[in-house]
């Protein structure tokens, strides 16, 4: 398996909460991100809009807000056009 760039992480990450995983476990298990990297990445998104924090009683949650899902759209769009050369 090769290393995977900080980027890649991000975009896995606001995958899996598209994808509708909300709790921070879920979402860095279905990410493939380890633990250490969790909350910096997590916070690095509420910072900048791409997801936004619930608090659920004790539990947080994370969802995706539009400026989000256009990230996501726009990078798997670059994605495809460079895997397809």
């Amino acid at each position: 398996m090769t290393r995977r760039t900080l980027l890649e992480q991000y975009v896995d990450v606001l995958a899996a909460i598209d994808r509708g995983k909300t709790e921070p476990a879920r979402i860095m298990r279905a990410a493939r991100v380890a633990g250490s990297a969790r909350q910096g990445i997590l916070e690095t998104l509420v910072r900048n809009g791409f997801i936004r924090e619930d608090e659920v009683t004790v539990a947080k949650r994370y969802a995706i807000t539009s400026k989000g899902k256009n990230a996501v759209a726009s990078l798997k769009a670059v994605e495809k056009k460079v895997n397809a050369r």
